[in-house]
């Protein structure tokens, strides 16, 4: 498989799902649910040592703006630029963004 720009084609299987990593660093993997009969594209979050990935399910992405605050409270960056300008949350390269912010700006 190719690799687009700065996008990871790793594969990780989580219980019965394959996932592709689209970002990864030293705090935070970004995961994305594309394989299967029927891959529904949902984003995953997983900061270093946790054990389950963060998807709340059908709150989550109803409220997604609220529930990515909340995931985030530990980085007043981040949680600042959802409450002001917001990331993509409907693309890939908005939850990027997020995510290299996360890396880069807080602890």
């Amino acid at each position: 498989m190719a690799q687009a720009g700065s996008l990871s084609m790793d594969l990780l299987r989580t219980r019965e799902y394959m996932l592709e990593v689209i970002y990864s660093s030293n705090k935070i993997k970004l995961y994305k649910d594309t394989y299967g009969a029927e891959p529904t594209n949902a984003v995953l979050f997983a900061r270093l040592g946790e054990a389950e990935l963060a998807n709340q399910g059908k709150e989550w992405n109803k409220n997604k703006p609220e529930m990515m605050k909340e995931y985030f409270k530990d980085c007043p960056t981040v949680v600042a630029t959802l409450e002001k300008t917001g990331y993509d949350l409907k693309t890939d390269k908005g939850f990027v963004k997020l995510a290299e912010d996360y890396s880069t700006a807080c602890k």
